[in-house]
C-alpha cells in the first residue's frame, strides 16, 4: 500500500477525477496486485526454464487446491483476473463489479464465466502434467 500511495504522491497527475478517488484507488491497488501476481508468475516461469534439470532432481510435493487457485489470475487475461479477483477474493457482487468497471452486470457475469472456463481448462492440464510427472517416477 505504501509503494502505491507514494507512487500516486509523486504523480497526482494520475487521477483524472473521472471517478470518485476510492474507485480510483480501489482500481489502482487492484491493477498493481495483479501486475504482481503476474509479474511473479513469469519469474517463477523463467527460473523453471532456467533450473528444470536441478528441478528434476527433487521431488516437490503437490500444490494444495488454494495455492492453485490464487495462481490462476496470473494465467489469464487481465479484464478476465480483475472480475475473478473481486469476485472471488474480495467477494464483491456482480453487481458492484460492474460499476466499478463501468459496464453492465451482464459482460460481469461473461468474464466470469470465461474465467472459470479457462481456470478449468488451467486446472485440468496441471491436474494431467502433475498424474504424467507421478507415472513417470
Amino acid at each position: 500500500m505504501q509503494h502505491i500511495f507514494a507512487r500516486l504522491l509523486a504523480q497526482p497527475s494520475v487521477f483524472e477525477g473521472r471517478s470518485k478517488p476510492s474507485t480510483f484507488l480501489y482500481a489502482v491497488t487492484t491493477n498493481h496486485c495483479l501486475t504482481a501476481l503476474r509479474d511473479r508468475g513469469n519469474r517463477q516461469r523463467i527460473l523453471d526454464d532456467r533450473y528444470a534439470h536441478e528441478q528434476a532432481k527433487v521431488t516437490a510435493p503437490p500444490d494444495d487446491d488454494r495455492v492453485l487457485v490464487r495462481r490462476l489470475p496470473s494465467k489469464v487475461d487481465r479484464s478476465l483476473a480483475e472480475v475473478a479477483v473481486y469476485i472471488y477474493f474480495d467477494e464483491m457482487r456482480q453487481d458492484d463489479v460492474a460499476a466499478l468497471l463501468g459496464t453492465s452486470r451482464r459482460r460481469v457475469a461473461e468474464l466470469l464465466e470465461q474465467f472459470n472456463a479457462a481456470a478449468r481448462a488451467l486446472l485440468d492440464a496441471e491436474g494431467a502434467a502433475a498424474a504424467t510427472s507421478k507415472e513417470e517416477r
